[in-house]
């Protein structure tokens, strides 16, 4: 089976989710079965090169350079699962290759540079300034996380007792060994534990077929072109990934950021034009997809997506209602007196607005902001309802209000009833990584006794449709690129904001009646998105179950098969 022929009849695997690697898979698979090499007449059967390990298994043993092997079970016609093509013989691991566990190494003298490798159960765990190995040797995980994994090691090295060193004999190489052995998927035996493990003697004791000493290398030639093939999919895959992410980003930017409604219209247009190619299938479909979410709140925030209506009243009333009640509050001691930021500045450069709105700071539009508390609390969900219990901050950060992400507040502290989240509290998290930070939700319909984190910040505003419109702005470019200005913090795993710059985010207020159509459209479209990625989803796992499929059928052999 030659290149061309191979991705003939299974190219399209690799627009499977993970379909590089079901490839791979795949060549191993037919590899190990006969079925990507032809016999040839002259070839001496493999029952001869067995019998020549033996001999030399039996030399190496007697000159004391090796263990006598153990003793293992006769291969009967029962134990094979499909017939072995001619020339070909089923044994065991054991029989064919020598087994050894490395040797145990003091803590402490592994080190990230030194003079040999060191190899534990899942590969190169660091370097040493000894070895206790020469050569090149197949090695063979045998505890961990990846117990099971293949290795080749060369030159001098150093094996822990994790690692099972595979030792060749005859013309037996250590390439084709690499190849038949991580072929046999090993991980399949290990013992099932919460320390994965495989022993010496498991692995020993299990089946391999082995072709013909020459037919070795023709399948190790053969794995290695392919393999190369699937490596060079690999970089084509990404490269056009990549130029595809690339242009969808500065595509739906272009959208984004139109200022004219002919600017608009055209960049819409080339969008829609080459819909086919930022929805390609694959992973791709789902990185576009993100964008056209995003770019849907960055239009809608502009005024982008709908239309105005002469009527409207403008927002400075909104405004001045605002104030109004907030003043109300503080004269009737409901809430404390806010600390507004400083009025935005009309000179800072920003996007022009549709008429009839305003720019204002965030501060400007709320009628109080306040935070939670971070008591001692137990890692487990409550049992029910009638128990308190705080949010944690993961409750707030990926669009929907999670009320199942809390923590049970240790009994015997008493809770803080003013601090429970209610219906249409705007929750923000003031701590989290660099892509998370200031992200927001409207709560709708919490359940009771949960209450905020002192890494929330919680904005109680006017008007329900004013907390969802700010919540769409919260979540635009514009705004994602402000929090990442001012928050602090040396590690994208945790940065900070103050409830000081929340309450500065400058934004784009419409009227009332005109946030109410954008929040009805970005609901419309959003739902949309969702219908699209679930047919995504659809497709990802009609195209996962296909490339498994075929995979499948490609390997399964059945009695009588030709291995030619």
């Amino acid at each position: 089976m030659n290149k061309q022929t191979f991705l003939n009849l299974f190219g399209h695997i690799t627009d499977a989710p993970g379909g590089i690697d079901k490839l791979r898979r795949l060549i191993l698979d037919l590899a190990m079965q006969g079925r990507l090499t032809k016999r040839q007449d002259g070839d001496e059967p493999a029952s001869e090169l067995l019998k020549r390990v033996a001999i030399e298994r039996g030399s190496v043993v007697k000159a004391g350079r090796g263990r006598k092997p153990k003793t293992l079970q006769p291969v009967h016609a029962s134990d094979v699962p499909f017939a072995a093509p001619p020339g070909w013989e089923w044994t065991r691991i054991g029989t064919i290759f020598g087994m050894q566990a490395g040797s145990n190494i003091p803590a402490g003298t592994i080190k990230r540079s030194g003079r040999y490798p060191c190899y534990g159960g899942n590969g190169i765990r660091g370097f040493v300034e000894t070895f206790n190995r020469e050569g090149s040797y197949p090695i063979v995980g045998r505890q961990g996380a990846l117990c099971g994994n293949v290795k080749v090691a060369q030159g001098k090295f150093y094996a822990t007792e994790h690692a099972v060193v595979v030792e060749c004999f005859a013309e037996t190489s250590t390439a084709w060994a690499a190849i038949a052995l991580e072929a046999l998927n090993l991980n399949q035996y290990a013992t099932a534990t919460a320390q994965p493990g495989l022993s010496v003697e498991r692995i020993s004791s299990v089946l391999i077929l082995v072709p013909p000493a020459a037919e070795q290398r023709r399948i190790v030639e053969r794995v290695e072109e392919l393999t190369a093939l699937c490596d060079e999919l690999e970089v084509r895959q990404a490269a056009r990934t990549e130029a595809r992410s690339t242009l969808t980003a500065a595509t739906l930017h272009r959208v984004s950021e139109a200022d004219q409604p002919d600017d608009l219209r055209a960049a819409v247009e080339v969008f829609v034009d080459n819909i086919g190619l930022h929805l390609t299938p694959g992973e791709g479909d789902f990185a576009a997809l993100k964008r056209v979410r995003q770019a849907i709140l960055d239009l809608a925030v502009r005024g982008r997506l709908t239309h105005r209506d002469p009527n409207d009243v403008h927002v400075a009333e909104l405004l001045e209602r605002i104030a109004a009640e907030r003043d109300r509050l503080v004269k009737a001691k409901e809430i404390r007196k806010q600390r507004l930021p400083a009025p935005i500045d009309a000179d800072e450069p920003k996007f022009d607005l549709p008429e009839g709105w305003e720019w204002s700071g965030l501060g400007q539009l709320i009628l109080f902001s306040d935070s939670g508390w971070s008591p001692a609390c137990l890692p487990s969900l409550r049992s029910d309802q009638s128990e308190w219990a705080v949010l944690k901050v993961s409750a707030v950060s990926w669009g929907t209000f999670r009320s199942d992400e809390h923590k049970l507040l240790t009994p015997g502290l008493a809770p803080r009833p003013q601090i429970e989240v209610r219906d249409g509290d705007f929750l923000m998290s003031r701590a989290n990584t660099a892509e998370l930070v200031g992200r927001s939700v409207v709560a709708v319909d919490p359940p009771p006794r949960l209450m905020l984190s002192d890494k929330h910040v919680r904005l109680r505003f006017l008007d329900r449709v004013t907390a969802e419109f700010v919540n769409l702005v919260n979540g635009s470019t514009r705004a994602r690129e402000y929090y990442g200005s001012v928050a602090t913090g040396t590690s994208d795993s945790m940065r900070n904001i103050t409830r000081d710059q929340i309450l500065a985010l400058p934004i784009p207020v419409p009227p009332i009646e005109e946030q109410r159509r954008i929040v009805d459209v970005v609901v419309r479209l959003t739902s949309r998105c969702d219908e699209l990625e679930q047919q995504f989803l659809a497709a990802k796992d009609l195209r996962r179950g296909l490339g498994a499929s075929v995979a499948a059928h490609a390997t399964s052999v059945d009695e009588g098969d030709s291995a030619a």
